[in-house]
């Protein structure tokens, strides 16, 4: 968290491999922990050998979303500090 902080990052994005239980399994607490903090996360499941698990359409409209959100969120976050100061 403090790494984030201090290298400012907006949002973390975790590819999880389907074959890879050692990274996928304790990624909805490491997700947890971030959203906690106010930092956006989201986890992109998929199989690096195989290409017929692949569907574009749906990662980038994941992809698309989440940094939609990030965005969403930076605006009322100034939107926040402008009501404070006024």
């Amino acid at each position: 968290l403090k790494a984030s902080k201090d290298m400012k990052i907006d949002g973390v994005i975790h590819f999880s491999n389907w074959g890879c239980r050692q990274s996928a399994g304790p990624i909805n607490a490491f997700g947890k922990i971030l959203e906690e903090n106010g930092l956006p996360f989201i986890n992109i499941d998929g199989d690096c050998i195989d290409k017929t698990s692949y569907t574009p359409g749906q990662y980038s409209t994941r992809i698309e979303g989440f940094i939609e959100r990030i965005e969403r969120s930076k605006l009322i976050t100034k939107i926040s500090k402008v009501g404070t100061t006024g």
